[in-house]
């Protein structure tokens, strides 16, 4: 299986991304991860802390994969 490249960075499953980082690593604009989240489209896995959004790198890894296997 191919490996996505994602800005020269590795996502680290530990972390906690913000809704502009996650779109970084996507390539995709942060308003496109707002309008997915409000029309509950696919996404990684979130949560919110107060009003932000937040993502786990885990999630995020395992969302990369699953659209792979598409």
């Amino acid at each position: 299986m191919r490996q996505r490249r994602t800005n020269n960075r590795e996502i680290v499953a530990w972390k906690i991304y913000t809704v502009p980082e996650l779109a970084r690593i996507l390539r995709i604009g942060p308003g496109t991860v707002y309008n997915r989240l409000s029309r509950g489209d696919d996404l990684p896995k979130f949560f919110r802390v107060g009003r932000k959004v937040r993502f786990e790198g885990k999630a995020i890894q395992d969302f990369i994969n699953s659209q792979y296997e598409k």
